[in-house]
């Protein structure tokens, strides 16, 4: 049970991420600032879905 939580948490975070970077590629009315702060949001949210599909074993 614990392992698909874990797989399901980090679907969850990848989900968003993909809308995230959908948002950024379809907003020609949002300012650069927040543009690139999108952007970037899009990786941390994929690298924490990596870090607890594999435990936090990755440092």
């Amino acid at each position: 049970m614990n392992w698909l939580k874990k797989h399901y948490e980090a679907w969850l975070l990848l989900r968003a991420a993909k809308i995230l970077n959908r948002n950024v590629e379809r907003s020609p009315v949002i300012n650069r600032r927040d543009n690139n702060y999108l952007f970037e949001a899009e990786f941390e949210l994929r690298a924490i879905a990596k870090r607890i599909k594999s435990e936090y074993t990755e440092a």
